[in-house]
């Protein structure tokens, strides 16, 4: 999709959020205070960025004005919250590849500790299904063959994993105070308790497969987050489907939670809905903060054949009802950003 499409959809996401949120017209005085932290991992090609390369300035005259202005600014999708809702504070459009949509969660949360918002819209989208960008892909090594067939192509912690399949999304959140969301008697959906950033530097394209980077970004969000790793009921996983990350997710899970890593359900979308990149962190977000409203966990598709190295509960081929009171969310991203969050469902 071009990018001035993607920006109009998280313009309309970000609004339905808020009616969801019970936000209506908001005055000058929040208006100032409700900022954005809302990324995407990469600039959206349009279909003519394909040889035979055309006359770009011909296109371009075709184009109305916000067309030509935001069509490769990774900030376009934040910009253009901000002009639909009239919301003043901080906008901040983070990229961190495919963890861009767990990092801007963390980021909105950052504005609201800090006193810098009362309101931030978080969230990502990205747009990837592009000749371009899934050529990159296959000479990284990391989309499943082209031979098999998508519904099937995505296999997490399964013994025979080659790689992820491309899809595309965008999820828009509501973050506030809670003290605030309690006093004008919003429905809170989950609390953020705390998050864990690290980097893995072990190479631009691979992970680590000791997980030890990712293990201590879920260590700090469980220290910040006072929070014990024998409380942690489900996680949702980065969960590509790729040989290396996969097993560095699980070396990582146990590494910080010890035993009970093996008592925790986990799962992962891609085989279900595909990797989302840059919108990966944050629709997958949304989906577990829904598991724990409605206590199911979602299952890991094409999970079939487990991987003796991965060892873990994922949840394979069904769905399961389980209370989750507590959880955790990872993301990984090209050029080793580890990102970890932990939630849990509201204390009344």
């Amino acid at each position: 999709m071009p990018h001035w499409f993607l920006s109009g959809l998280s313009g309309v996401l970000a609004g339905e959020a808020c009616r969801r949120a019970g936000l209506g017209d908001l005055p000058p005085s929040v208006l100032g205070r409700t900022g954005i932290a809302f990324g995407t991992s990469k600039p959206v090609l349009t279909p003519w960025f394909e040889p035979p390369f055309v006359d770009w300035e011909g296109h371009l005259d075709d184009w109305d004005e916000e067309q030509r202005a935001i069509v490769y600014r990774l900030s376009g999708p934040a910009e253009e919250i901000a002009r639909r809702r009239g919301f003043q504070g901080p906008a901040v459009a983070p990229s961190a590849a495919c963890a861009t949509g767990l990092v801007s969660i963390i980021r909105g949360a950052e504005l609201i500790r800090d006193g810098a918002c009362d309101l931030v819209v978080a969230g990502s989208a990205d747009s990837s299904l592009h000749p371009a960008y899934l050529a990159a892909y296959r000479r990284m090594g990391v989309l499943a063959p082209a031979s098999d067939d998508p519904a099937f192509s995505c296999r997490p912690f399964d013994a025979r994993r080659s790689g992820f399949a491309v899809g595309e999304g965008a999820a828009a959140l509501i973050l506030e105070d809670i003290d605030r969301a309690r006093d004008r008697g919003a429905t809170i959906l989950a609390e953020i308790l705390g998050a864990g950033l690290t980097s893995d530097n072990d190479s631009l394209v691979e992970v680590d497969p000791t997980g030890q980077s990712l293990a201590r970004a879920l260590h700090d969000a469980l220290r910040r987050s006072g929070v014990r790793p024998q409380e942690i009921d489900a996680a949702s996983l980065h969960g590509t489907g790729t040989r290396l990350n996969d097993l560095c997710e699980t070396n990582a899970l146990k590494a910080a939670l010890g035993e009970h890593a093996r008592r925790v359900s986990c799962f992962s979308l891609k085989g279900s809905i595909g990797h989302l990149m840059g919108a990966a962190g944050s629709v997958e977000t949304a989906t577990l903060i829904q598991a724990m409203q409605h206590g199911i966990v979602p299952p890991t598709v094409n999970l079939e054949q487990p991987d003796p190295d991965c060892d873990l509960d994922y949840t394979p081929g069904q769905a399961r009802t389980r209370s989750i009171d507590m959880a955790v969310k990872l993301s990984l991203g090209f050029g080793g950003t580890c990102a970890a969050l932990v939630i849990r469902r509201p204390v009344n």
